[in-house]
């Protein structure tokens, strides 16, 4: 790597820690905020503001990068998170603590964009490990949210974490503007694009999005949960009709579904449903007192010490994977990583009330897990056309995203259908209701071998995206 190639990925993975940052530390403060606003649950918005913000913001800022220049677009969604942090600051009111907030979740469309600069400005051959870097950089943000967010916090207040927040997102654009630089796009005359229409995808996003977060307080069959369902299906089956007609979509379904693009989708999908749940669970089943028979009963304290390896493992693995991708290529990495990460699983649920044996199945899922998410992302972007990386790149994120809320849920009803009887009451998910949620995990693992074995080996992706050009 040389000094050019150095400073560039430097800049992006300055950019890149931002919006694991702020969400981090967002996690730390709440117990905090809960208290100052009178055990509102309204509070919960901060967490469900942002992923619907950083869901709509994916795939538009990443198409309107590929349209107007992707470094652009990143420093504009920086700046987005950087204004919402200042809001949040200075917010008088939860209500407007709320806003700021949601605002800053606009920083989750960094990392789609951040991939479409490495494969925009960087060898075809270098794009693997570059994409490993760069998601090291969500996890190094996740440790220093973590670390940071609770001195923070217990010194200064929780507004300190929004100051903070404000300051490095001005430090890190000052490096992308600097060593990355601006550059605009000349790969599609933007007037053809039918803009409005074509960014519908995104309400019809947020309203499912907005009523899956509400089934556990509504109930699946309430009205306002029907209504928003029936909603979106209707603006995003127009929005589908709209861009399958379209001579110049914004967004390219026939591209979406092609062989290259599509099974990377799926196992991105799949990372959502399953593996990307592993913290909460293992943060919840170190914790939960021995009294219930299931579970571990470290304080939190303890539990974030020893879910520590995970991360440290995790960071060292993911440009491991993608070094791992340029030698083997993304099937192999693929379904090998995946099958690591249901052993870990297994090993875990053979073992459950042996702390050794759930740290080091933990070890191996975090660790297999980070490195399936690289090759699944490193396939997307090199599969992608090169006037829709970005496009690509923010799907991905918003399938993530997606399913992340879907699998959270599926895993919520699973674990309240088995729950503990503790002197006759439900007292917390019974061992029966973890071991079924660690099945399921491995499930969703199992199944994404089933779709990596039928990507393509060892030839870059870069070589056939014609291909699958073609097919729009």
């Amino acid at each position: 790597m040389n000094r050019r190639d150095l400073m560039v990925v430097g800049a992006l993975l300055l950019a890149d820690i931002l919006s694991t940052l702020e969400q981090t530390m967002v996690f730390t403060a709440m117990p905090t905020i809960t208290r100052e606003f009178d055990h509102s649950r309204d509070v919960l918005w901060l967490v469900t503001g942002g992923l619907l913000m950083g869901t709509m913001t994916c795939a538009l800022a990443g198409r309107l990068g590929d349209l107007y220049g992707r470094s652009r677009m990143l420093l504009v969604v920086m700046g987005l998170a950087c204004l919402g942090s200042t809001i949040a600051a200075l917010a008088p009111s939860l209500s407007q603590l709320i806003a700021g907030t949601t605002l800053q979740g606009a920083g989750n469309a960094i990392l789609p964009l951040a991939l479409a600069v490495v494969r925009e400005r960087f060898p075809t051959e270098k794009v693997p490990f570059y994409i490993g870097v760069m998601l090291t950089g969500s996890m190094v943000g996740a440790l220093a949210g973590l670390l940071a967010g609770g001195l923070l916090v217990d010194n200064l207040g929780w507004q300190s974490i929004y100051f903070v927040s404000a300051g490095y997102a001005v430090a890190a654009m000052l490096a992308v503007g600097a060593l990355v630089g601006v550059r605009g796009a000349k790969l599609l005359d933007e007037k053809r694009v039918a803009m409005i229409c074509g960014a519908l995808f995104a309400p019809a996003i947020a309203m499912l999005l907005f009523a899956i977060t509400r089934i556990r307080d509504w109930g699946i069959t309430d009205w306002r949960i029907l209504s928003l369902v029936v909603a979106s299906a209707l603006i995003g089956g127009y929005w589908v009709r709209h861009q399958l007609r379209e001579a110049y979509p914004l967004i390219n379904l026939r591209l979406a579904v092609s062989r290259e693009l599509g099974l990377p989708f799926l196992c991105i999908s799949l990372i959502g449903l399953g593996t990307l749940q592993h913290t909460l669970i293992l943060s919840m089943f170190l914790q939960q007192p021995q009294v219930t028979g299931a579970g571990l009963g470290l304080t939190a304290t303890l539990a974030g010490y020893a879910l520590m390896p995970v991360r440290v493992v995790g960071a060292v693995s993911s440009p491991a994977g993608g070094h791992l991708v340029q030698r083997l290529g993304v099937r192999a990495v693929m379904i090998y990583a995946a099958l690591v990460a249901a052993l870990g699983w297994l090993i875990i649920g053979l073992f459950p009330s042996y702390l050794p044996a759930v740290l080091l199945g933990a070890v191996l899922e975090g660790a297999a897990g980070v490195v399936v998410y690289a090759a699944a992302s490193t396939a997307i972007v090199q599969a992608a056309p090169p006037d829709r990386i970005g496009e690509a790149a923010g799907l991905g994120a918003v399938m993530r995203a997606a399913m992340v809320a879907v699998g959270s849920q599926v895993i919520a009803q699973i674990l309240a259908t088995w729950p503990a009887q503790v002197d006759g009451h439900a007292a917390a998910p019974s061992e029966r209701a973890y071991l079924v949620v660690f099945g399921y995990i491995g499930v969703t693992l199992l199944l994404m071998v089933g779709v990596a074995s039928r990507m393509r080996g060892k030839e870059p992706y870069a070589a056939v995206a014609a291909e699958a050009a073609q097919s729009g």
